[in-house]
């Protein structure tokens, strides 16, 4: 037992240092799943990516579509990343963690930036979602590409700080669990209330129309329609939201079993059969993603078939 934790720091104060690859041992049956479900996953987050580019309905150019395409530029990045790493486990290095410095560092917080990208995406997108629910006419004036570019850039920007201080901290175990956890967390927590309140408002504005007798039934019809479509975008995001996390919280699990490894309460080897599993969901939640925009949306699946399959 003791060869086996020979690498490993069995107290979490001293330094961390495991030169050893995220994704376990790649073995060829796991490389090629783990590739394959890769190449699945990068086409078609880019064939979402060039649909939104080509956009030959017209119907694609609004605010809530610039925040999926900021969503989807950042499981771009992810796949990359792990495709990235599966591709050195085939090297002498074995792994980018045993690259020298400065690559070392270089890829690890890009590694971290991509994984981080995610969560205040999903926030800023559930805030769009929610003013223009909650408050359309705001929504419509306030909203604009603008406004889009410059939340997206401070989610950027918000996501370099984390990246950085896990990257600079990836030897302190305690400090490089704490980020890696208390960042996604914080902005999953902000979005789970966002959507929450979109709801509560959908919800009253459709008891509000029962009500309200100063509106033709034609307003109403209108209205009721414009709350069926608003409630099954939401109920998508909703859904992505809910993949989000069931990709991310096997990863972080993979993180803190490390920790559980250098005190000892789990083996390498149990280790190794949990990341299997854990990496399975995360590069299938990353490849899910662009399906459940197609399925759910009609403007998505239009397009889909406008560009790709030429049907009118």
């Amino acid at each position: 037992m003791a060869e086996a934790y020979e690498n490993i720091s069995l107290n979490i104060t001293k330094p961390y240092t495991v030169c050893e690859s995220f994704l376990g041992n790649i073995t060829v049956w796991n490389f090629a799943v783990y590739l394959f479900i890769n190449v699945i996953a990068v086409t078609e987050n880019l064939l979402l990516l060039f649909a939104v580019y080509k956009d030959p309905l017209k119907c694609l150019r609004n605010s809530s579509t610039y925040f999926i395409v900021n969503a989807a530029i950042a499981d771009v990045l992810s796949i990359l990343y792990f495709t990235g790493e599966l591709l050195v486990s085939q090297t002498e290095y074995k792994t980018a963690r045993c690259f020298p410095e400065p690559w070392f560092t270089i890829n690890l917080a890009y590694g971290h930036l991509a994984y981080f990208l995610s969560f205040p995406s999903a926030t800023v997108l559930a805030l769009e979602r929610y003013l223009s629910i909650a408050h359309p006419l705001l929504h419509q004036v306030k909203v604009t590409f603008c406004v889009v570019c410059t939340c997206v850039t401070l989610v950027w920007l918000v996501c370099f700080i984390p990246a950085a201080v896990s990257a600079a901290f990836v030897h302190d175990l305690f400090v490089y669990i704490g980020v890696f956890s208390t960042f996604p967390l914080t902005f999953y927590l902000t979005t789970i209330v966002l959507y929450f309140l979109a709801f509560i408002s959908i919800r009253r504005q459709r008891l509000l129309l029962i009500t309200d007798n100063s509106k033709s039934e034609t307003v109403k019809r209108m209205l009721k329609l414009r709350l069926k479509n608003q409630n099954r975008f939401l109920a998508t995001v909703s859904i992505v939201n809910l993949n989000l996390v069931l990709g991310m919280l096997p990863l972080l699990l993979a993180v803190i079993s490390d920790y559980l490894i250098s005190i000892q309460l789990i083996s390498v080897n149990t280790k190794e059969q949990l990341l299997y599993f854990f990496c399975i969901s995360y590069f299938a939640s990353l490849a899910i993603n662009p399906f459940l925009y197609i399925w759910r949306l009609a403007k998505y699946r239009k397009t889909f078939l406008v560009l790709y399959f030429k049907k009118a």
